[in-house]
């Protein structure tokens, strides 16, 4: 995840110069696990330009990995100049999928079922001309169409039922 963010320094003491591309030790996270495992976060502060004069405009990009092997919930970006810089939105569960979509295929009207559980359960897009692939990942729908797979979800019928989930 990239997140950048504009600055105005008012005040810049002589030659000031900000470190760049740096693991920064006042960023703080207040990420919490969704249970046992090791939780863990690297953030990456990059300023551009590295030298403002007084007035200037620096811009700040922050590149943030969850380097840990759980989810986290919760993470808040906060930064000693800014105060917090945004809530960073939950990650995904990976554990226990049945099925799992990333839409990263970019084109075509398959969308694959990527979580490894046989069989898998890929999507069709009925009417192509009403959809866009987003770069990065993603599928705009931008009229009606059915997106749907081609057989029956037994394997997520099953696993409900094993959990109890429905009967």
């Amino acid at each position: 995840m990239k997140i950048t963010t504009r600055y105005r320094q008012l005040v810049i003491a002589a030659c000031a110069a900000i470190m760049c591309v740096s693991l920064w030790s006042f960023a703080t996270s207040s990420a919490q696990p969704l249970g046992a495992g090791n939780p863990a976060i690297e953030l990456v502060k990059v300023a551009d330009p590295t030298v403002i004069q007084s007035g200037g405009t620096v811009v700040y990009t922050y590149g943030i990995t969850n380097t840990g092997d759980v989810p986290l919930t919760n993470v808040t970006l906060s930064d000693d100049k800014l105060g917090i810089i945004i809530p960073l939105p939950p990650q995904r569960v990976t554990s226990g999928l049945q099925v799992l979509y990333t839409f990263q295929e970019g084109s075509g009207t398959t969308v694959h079922d990527v979580s490894g559980v046989d069989p898998p359960l890929d999507l069709t897009v009925k009417d192509e001309g009403n959809v866009d692939w987003i770069p990065g990942g993603g599928l705009s729908i931008n009229s009606s169409t059915i997106v749907a797979s081609a057989g029956t979800a037994t394997k997520i019928i099953n696993a409900c039922k094993t959990s109890d989930e429905i009967s």
